[in-house]
């Protein structure tokens, strides 16, 4: 981990903005160096000023979690759409639970289902599981067992480690009587 902190200080200070990201990552998680918020939040800062897909994301998400920062919904949306913008397929699936989030007035469920489908078939394994997940309970979209079986078992393919439980729940759900 030090040597790969090293590294990435070292391209960051030739301005390369995925070391940026690198170095706000390393700080933020504490890897190769001690923990610190206000580095972790400098280094991200600087990748997103030049527009860095993942220092965008990733920042957005410690605006949105209020991770060493007070939180800021706003300012953290406004981040994760530069990065999905950008086609970050991992920015997709955080504005996509986000957008979910809160309170009816502050949710737009059916742009966060055409996010999760889009990073989905990109590939993305949690992205297939949660959009199984809108289409099993008519989230932003309307109500689909084909659908929704389909994605939990692409997301189970995939490797999502929740997937297989939650098409075992589903399907459970599915064959219990209703009263």
């Amino acid at each position: 981990p030090q040597l790969a902190f090293f590294w990435y200080k070292r391209a960051a200070d030739l301005g390369d903005g995925d070391a940026y990201n690198n170095l706000g990552q390393s700080y933020r998680d504490g890897y190769g160096v001690e923990k610190d918020a206000a580095q972790a939040l400098l280094w991200l800062q600087k990748g997103a000023d030049i527009d860095d897909p993942f220092a965008l994301a990733n920042l957005g998400q410690v605006y949105l979690a209020g991770d060493g920062v007070e939180a800021d919904r706003a300012k953290g949306l406004a981040l994760l759409e530069r990065a999905v913008a950008k086609d970050h397929v991992c920015a997709k699936v955080e504005l996509a639970i986000a957008l979910n989030a809160g309170s009816p007035s502050k949710t737009d469920s059916a742009r966060a289902v055409s996010l999760f489908h889009s990073a989905a078939q990109a590939g993305d394994a949690r992205a297939m599981r949660l959009l199984a997940a809108c289409y099993a309970r008519g989230q932003g979209i309307a109500v689909d067992d084909g659908l929704a079986k389909k994605w939990y078992l692409e997301a189970v393919v995939a490797g999502d480690p929740d997937a297989k439980a939650e098409l075992a729940a589903y399907v459970a759900r599915e064959k219990t009587p209703k009263q």
